[in-house]
C-alpha cells in the first residue's frame, strides 16, 4: 500500500514537470536577449576639509552683555563669599510676615515659612534674590533685592510683606 503510494506521487511529480516546460524554454531565452541597462555610477568628488575660523566670534550659546560691566554694577553685586540665611531658600511670594515684636528696642518680624516661624531684623537676609531686610514696621516689612537685568547688570528692586492678616495665618497652621 505504501509502494502505491509513492509511486502515484512520482507519477504526479513527473507530469507537473511536463506541463511547464514551455515556461522553462522561455525564461532561456529572455535570459540571453533582455540585456540590463544600469547606469554607470557619479563620479566621487574629493573631499575638501573645511577649516573653522569662528573661534574669535562669541559663543552664540551663552548670554552675553553688550556693554560693558560698570563699577556701578560691581557694587551692587551680591557677595558671594556671604553665607546664605535660612530664608534665602524660599522665594519671598511662599514667605509671611505674621508678627512683630520689640527687643531692647529693636524691632524683629517673625516670618512663616512651611509652618515654622523665624525671627528675623534689619540685616538679615530672605528670599532667593538676595533679599536684605532694610526696614521693619508694624505693618510691613521691607526688602531690597538685587537681581540680574537682561544685559546681566545687577539692579536693586525693592519689594514689601505686608502683615497677614487672621485669615491667612489661620490658613497656614492646619
Amino acid at each position: 500500500m505504501r509502494a502505491v503510494g509513492v509511486v502515484l506521487t512520482l507519477g504526479l511529480l513527473s507530469a507537473c514537470q511536463a506541463e511547464h516546460g514551455d515556461i522553462q524554454e522561455f525564461m532561456k531565452q529572455a535570459d540571453h536577449t533582455i540585456v540590463p541597462k544600469i547606469e554607470p555610477l557619479p563620479l566621487a568628488r574629493p573631499y575638501e576639509p573645511f577649516e573653522y575660523t569662528g573661534f574669535d566670534l562669541p559663543n552664540p550659546f551663552r548670554p552675553r552683555s553688550l556693554k560693558e560691566p560698570s563699577a556701578k554694577n560691581v557694587e551692587l553685586a551680591p557677595d558671594a563669599e556671604r553665607r546664605k540665611e535660612a530664608l534665602e531658600a524660599y522665594p519671598l511670594d511662599t514667605l509671611k510676615f505674621v508678627g512683630l515684636l520689640q527687643q531692647r528696642n529693636v524691632p524683629h518680624a517673625l516670618i512663616r515659612a512651611d509652618g515654622v516661624l523665624h525671627r528675623i531684623q534689619v540685616g538679615n537676609f530672605m528670599g532667593q534674590d538676595y533679599g536684605e531686610v532694610v526696614g521693619i514696621s508694624e505693618a510691613e516689612v521691607k526688602i531690597k533685592e538685587r537681581v540680574q537685568d537682561g544685559e546681566g547688570d545687577w539692579t536693586i528692586r525693592e519689594s514689601v510683606l505686608h502683615l497677614a492678616d487672621e485669615a491667612e495665618t489661620q490658613g497656614n497652621k492646619k
